[in-house]
């Protein structure tokens, strides 16, 4: 179906476009995206879920928000409050897709459920338009905006429209995932290389090296115990050996050391 975008349409999208691409951050994307989009895609309340998937299924955390009504909307239902959204069965997919609720859902059903009764009829939230985002099978986020009954369905050349700039946000979200995960490799790498430096230096097993490293990261002794799973007993077992091998008698003493090892 061919859908006329006027010159300002155009002109904002375009716009609209370069704004995603220059954000550096998931949460400046995400608000970028958001506010941009209510002028040209009327809503009441919009949401970003960026999506995780843990078993048994997959977990929404980090909402960003846009709303252009004086409604109590309450985003946090969707992460703890147990309801079954209507967006769901899509969220399953392997890859983007845009759609309505209107075409997913059975009316009859969803006006009887707990997710209108508690959330969307309190707040005269009934329609919404939502857009999936994965790449290369990577979930990504969850956009979600939503009108009331009386201001209608979003028609089919907004579903266009979203669609459109949807290709965008799912490129940009996930080089910005890609980058994290860069960023998550080198840190672990790091820790890695920390711990061989200081089992080479000072003769320490590998559980004492993570011991150490725990140290230098400013974990406790209950965090580390926790951490690594041993007992009170055992870890004090290890900072013995650990201060006899740096020879020093305390924490503080073994802090200190650290901090003047080479290539510290």
């Amino acid at each position: 179906m061919h859908y006329t975008i006027s010159d300002s349409e155009f002109t904002f999208i375009s716009q609209l476009i370069y704004r995603i691409n220059s954000q550096e951050t998931y949460e400046t994307v995400c608000s970028t995206v958001m506010n941009q989009l209510n002028l040209l895609i009327p809503f009441r309340k919009g949401i970003i879920f960026q999506i995780i998937e843990e078993k048994p299924g997959l977990v929404y955390r980090h909402p960003i928000t846009c709303s252009n009504a004086d409604i109590d909307f309450d985003e946090t239902v969707f992460m703890t409050g147990g309801y079954r959204s209507d967006w769901l069965k899509n969220a399953s997919y392997p890859w983007s897709n845009v759609f309505r609720s209107s075409d997913i859902r059975d009316e009859e059903a969803f006006q009887k459920s707990r997710l209108h009764r508690d959330v969307y009829a309190p707040q005269d939230i009934y329609y919404g338009l939502h857009a999936l985002l994965v790449h290369n099978d990577q979930k990504l986020a969850l956009v979600g905006l939503f009108r009331s009954r009386d201001e209608g369905d979003f028609t089919d050349k907004e579903v266009f429209i979203l669609d459109g700039i949807s290709i965008h946000l799912e490129w940009k979200l996930y080089q910005l995932y890609l980058a994290s995960q860069s960023s998550s490799r080198r840190k672990l790498d790091s820790a890695m290389d920390y711990r061989m430096m200081i089992t080479q230096q000072k003769g320490l097993t590998k559980r004492e090296a993570d011991v150490v490293y725990l140290i230098h990261t400013g974990k406790n002794n209950q965090e580390i115990a926790s951490e690594l799973f041993i007992s009170k007993a055992t870890l004090e077992k290890h900072l013995y050996n650990i201060y006899r091998k740096f020879d020093v008698n305390s924490r503080v003493d073994l802090i200190y050391a650290l901090q003047n090892m080479e290539d510290y």
